[in-house]
């Protein structure tokens, strides 16, 4: 029976500027949320073997529904924490 060997490989990487063109990119999105207080991401895949276009597409919605939970998680417990704060300053 043959042996097979499978190599994979995969790189993701969020906002990284390495040329003149992804520097000026960066430099115009960083403009743009000081102006509109919004946040942008560029967003680089690489894998080998290459991915569908439709599975990194649905990477990065699976990625931002966990981002969503993560921020919806965090401000409940910055609620939670306020009003543990107010209950006990009230029993002081």
């Amino acid at each position: 029976m043959p042996d097979y060997e499978v190599t994979v490989s995969s790189l993701f990487q969020v906002n990284v500027a390495k040329s003149i063109r992804d520097r000026l990119g960066q430099w115009l999105r960083d403009v743009a949320t000081r102006i509109d207080g919004r946040h942008s991401l560029e967003i680089s895949i690489v894998t080998a073997p290459p991915i569908s276009h439709e599975d990194e597409v649905a990477i990065i919605h699976h990625g931002l529904k966990a981002m969503s939970w993560a921020v919806t998680d965090s401000a409940q417990n910055a609620a939670t924490e306020s009003i543990l704060q107010i209950v006990s300053k009230a029993g002081d």
